[in-house]
């Protein structure tokens, strides 16, 4: 059995003043499964769950993708949300990782 950990990663500015940027991790959720296919809709869903939850998307269709294999080191996975406002040129996207752990 292994622990999927499902963070949303963001970019955050330092308090320090000199306008440095650095990422962040908000973990989103925590699946338990035998294998990540075990888990996949579960980790999709709550990515979508994520971003509907936000207020600023309120109105807004969001999908959920990934894993992206391609892109994958060791045990950490890659997806991704997207938000698709009703009246706007882009997309907004936002990375999320998986962690997997051994529970």
């Amino acid at each position: 059995m292994n622990k999927y950990i499902l963070y949303r990663i963001g970019i955050v500015e330092e308090d320090d003043g000199d306008g440095d940027e650095v990422e962040a991790e908000e973990m989103v959720a925590v699946e338990f499964g035998d294998t990540i296919d075990d888990v996949l809709e579960n980790l999709l869903r709550a990515v979508r769950d994520d971003l509907s939850e936000m207020p600023e998307y309120a109105q807004c269709e969001v999908n959920a993708y990934g894993p992206h294999f391609e892109n994958c080191s060791g045990k950490t996975y890659d997806m991704m949300g997207v938000v698709c406002p009703p009246a706007a040129e882009k997309n907004i996207l936002f990375d999320y990782i998986v962690e997997e752990e051994e529970a």
